[in-house]
């Protein structure tokens, strides 16, 4: 993952309810697993698959378990899924990664619906506000993000 799409996913985070983090959580388990699948050696195939189902696991491990209707099924699915990235990791085969991808994919696109109803306020609070645009000049367009800075201090 390059290091312009971590600071993206940081500000996107730094914004986020409990819904979004969700969904930005799917959001970079597949772009670590479409790192593996690209992968030009065994050492990035391997850490792709690693940051991957950390993300997985960190899904799993947010699951309310008062609401076991819904949870049980998808801790069923990340188990699965990281299951079949230790099949992987162990095989050196990345066959069952479209699988995985597509059961992710298909849970990310669910809890996109999900946050487009979730009205509740940023998990973090006191953080930066994030402005950001576009400028034209001789060279092109330029892209501005204004933050407005006021770090550790309430307003």
């Amino acid at each position: 993952m390059t290091p312009e799409k971590k600071q993206d996913y940081t500000r996107r985070i730094s914004q986020a309810n409990k819904t979004e983090i969700s969904v930005i959580t799917y959001e970079i388990a597949l772009d670590y697993l479409a790192d593996a699948r690209g992968a030009k050696t065994n050492e990035e195939f391997e850490d792709g698959i690693k940051h991957s189902k950390r993300c997985v696991e960190q899904l799993r491990d947010a699951l309310n378990m008062d609401y076991a209707e819904i949870s049980l099924p998808l801790a069923r699915l990340y188990n699965y899924v990281t299951l079949e990235f230790d099949k992987a990791v162990m095989k050196r085969d990345s066959s069952k990664l479209e699988e995985c991808e597509m059961i992710l994919t298909n849970l990310h696109d669910s809890f996109v619906e999900v946050a487009k109803q979730d009205e509740s306020g940023a998990v973090m609070k006191n953080t930066e506000q994030v402005f950001s645009g576009l400028t034209y000049g001789p060279a092109g367009a330029n892209e501005i993000v204004n933050q407005e800075s006021n770090r550790g201090f309430s307003v």
